[in-house]
């Protein structure tokens, strides 16, 4: 399991934003934390053609949503996008990929050289 992980949830009217966020990311991640990015499944087509697929790992919403049993993913898609949004990111950690992770916004640039420990101090 990754100690931190860098997550945004996106939507196709992001994409391009996304891309940009990338950009600085690969840019100034200078310990190398791994990117996540989901989408609804039906999305990643776009996804793919607008971002490409280097400098992050895709996720669908759907296997976010259908990590937490108590959770019902119909329930979710018919809600509100701003809901919906807020349910799927908090319920990432469920996947088990990382012990932390930091929620980032797809509008979200970095302009300066990170490290891990600018998010999480190390423990003990």
């Amino acid at each position: 399991m990754l100690k931190l992980a860098l997550y945004c949830k996106t939507y196709p009217t992001d994409f391009l934003r996304a891309k940009r966020l990338l950009v600085s990311i690969q840019k100034f991640n200078i310990d190398e934390i791994p990117v996540f990015l989901s989408t609804a499944a039906d999305d990643y087509p776009l996804l793919r053609d607008v971002v490409g697929t280097d400098g992050y790992q895709w996720v669908s919403d759907e296997s976010i949503i259908q990590t937490n049993p108590n959770t019902n993913i119909e329930l979710v898609a018919s809600t509100s996008p701003y809901v919906a949004q807020g349910i799927i990111k908090a319920e990432f950690w469920r996947l088990g990929l990382a012990e932390n992770y930091l929620c980032i916004d797809s509008d979200s640039e970095f302009i300066k050289p990170f490290h891990a420990s600018d998010f999480i101090s190390p423990l003990g």
